[in-house]
């Protein structure tokens, strides 16, 4: 159960962490890997306990568990960032942090050649294309409200009414 639920967040975070044109593949790679090493472990795993005894295949499974955690501490401190000077070309975020952006965007903030990026994104991310077609359609409704649209709260006078 605790492998599932490890397997579950460690796809969120890569789902958030791969850019969205190369995501599908990640994804299915990833999938691929996680069956093809565990059935030799699994069956490895099984001989052992059938030839040397459970107690044996607890240690190996102890050693391996052991293993993968040192692996993920040392690709953890070994990680090193990207400078805050020499930021990723947009079309190459992660659709979370591209999502940050859009408001920006939509005001046009960005200079012209960040607002390309972004655009080239958005040409190849249908999930952020829809996102910040729902960002138009909520600009949309807020700007024709008006005061006398808005609910009165105790405390609050509108100068409208």
């Amino acid at each position: 159960m605790l492998v599932a639920i490890v397997g579950i967040h460690a796809g969120l975070l890569l789902h958030d962490a791969v850019a969205s044109n190369v995501r599908a593949g990640v994804s299915s790679g990833v999938g691929t890997l996680g069956w093809v090493l565990f059935l030799p472990f699994s069956l490895i795993m099984g001989w052992t306990g059938r030839a040397y005894g459970q107690g044996w295949a607890g240690w190996l499974f102890v050693g391996t568990t052991t293993t993968v955690g040192l692996l993920f501490v040392v690709s953890t401190f070994a990680h090193q960032p990207v400078p805050a000077a020499a930021p990723r070309p947009v079309a190459d975020l992660p659709c979370r942090e591209v999502v940050d952006l859009l408001t920006d965007h939509v005001d046009g903030l960005f200079p012209a050649d960040l607002e390309a990026r972004i655009t080239q994104h958005l040409t190849s991310c249908d999930g952020c294309t829809r996102y910040l077609q729902q960002l138009h359609q909520v600009i949309d409704a807020v700007g024709h409200l008006t005061l006398a649209d808005l609910p009165d709260y105790p405390g609050i006078e509108s100068e409208a009414k």
